[in-house]
């Protein structure tokens, strides 16, 4: 697999997991990273940071499937790493949990779908991972039939 002139979409880039991915992916020659996530703040922490002309940011939320359509428009690779996964705030705001994690699992394979993310596989979802085992079969089942959430659509 060549990097050369690709574009990484790193969903969830700010967390533990979407800043391992991107370490692991500038020590290769990748054209572009797109790290997106709500927080501008930690954001402006890693462009400091990194301070990488390749990093590009985007703010947004995998629970507005409209707010993935800048970052996810000519990527090449997902990594869809956006969820919370912290117990104590899933117990304390579990609706909040479900949107992010579960609702952000079904608009995250959809934009795949709908923006033409380059696939490398047999199936679309092969293209990213997302960090949390327990959502497999929910993204597998979210992305059958359908390019946008019904919600999506105008």
């Amino acid at each position: 697999m060549t990097l050369s002139r690709a574009t990484l979409l790193i969903t969830g880039g700010r967390g533990s997991f979407g800043n391992a991915v991107l370490r692991r992916f500038l020590r290769t020659g990748i054209d572009e990273i797109r790290i997106f996530s709500r927080d501008e703040k930690k954001q402006d922490e890693m462009r400091r940071l990194y301070a990488d002309p390749r990093i590009g940011f985007y703010i947004g939320d995998v629970r507005n499937y409209h707010s993935l359509v800048d970052p996810m428009t000519g990527t090449d690779y997902v990594f869809h790493a956006a969820a919370l996964k912290q117990v104590p705030t899933c117990e304390f705001c579990p609706m909040e949990a479900l949107l992010s994690s579960a609702v952000g699992c079904q608009n995250a394979p959809h934009a795949v779908v709908a923006y033409q993310v380059r696939h490398r596989g047999p199936q679309p979802l092969r293209t990213w991972a997302q960090s949390d085992d327990d959502h497999r079969q929910l993204r597998a089942a979210s992305c059958r039939g359908r390019q946008r959430p019904p919600w999506g659509q105008h």
